[in-house]
């Protein structure tokens, strides 16, 4: 079933324009008019049926329906600029870091990492190869494979591997 909301737009100049209370300051922060925003304001206003600003000469307030919905319109943009963040974030930032052996690296991950790009564009991989091992625990790596004692290797793979960090590998 399709939404039956407002006209976005009417919405965003709305939001603005409740927090300046001043359809000209508006204008000047949406870089509009100030005809367009007292058109987007009264097409909201015909779209809920009600009056959201109380006109003066030469000044505009909310009403109490008014300061209600820019309430509301508020937390519901700081939502949507909290989760466009943080889907930005993660597809700017995504990092795994991995350390292996030598021959590990050269045998096992040279093969695969091709793929791994191919299949993940967006998430870089830092390879360090070193001979000695590294404690998993401590936060320095994502993903490694290292020859130790069955419990410790059990140990270090259950804190290193995370479905995301090994799914193309």
């Amino acid at each position: 079933m399709a939404r039956k909301l407002p006209p976005l737009n009417a919405l965003r100049v709305f939001e603005v324009a409740s927090r300046s209370e001043n359809f000209t300051h508006a204008a000047k922060i949406l870089n509009v008019s100030q005809g367009a925003v007292s058109r987007h304001i009264a097409q909201l206003e015909a779209f809920l049926g009600l009056r959201l600003f109380v006109r003066n000469q030469r000044d505009v307030k909310l009403t109490t329906q008014g300061e209600q919905y820019a309430q509301a319109i508020a937390e519901a943009f700081d939502r949507i600029e909290l989760a466009t963040q943080v889907s930005r974030r993660d597809k700017q930032n995504r990092v795994v870091r991995i350390r292996l052996f030598p021959t590990v690296a050269m045998k096992w991950l040279v093969k695969r990492l091709a793929r791994f790009h191919t299949l993940y564009p967006s998430i870089n991989v830092q390879v360090t190869i070193a001979n000695d091992l590294v404690d998993v625990s401590a936060g320095e790596v994502d993903f490694t494979i290292q020859n130790s004692r069955p419990s410790k290797a059990r140990r270090a793979l259950r804190h290193a591997v995370s479905d995301r960090a090994a799914a193309g590998l």
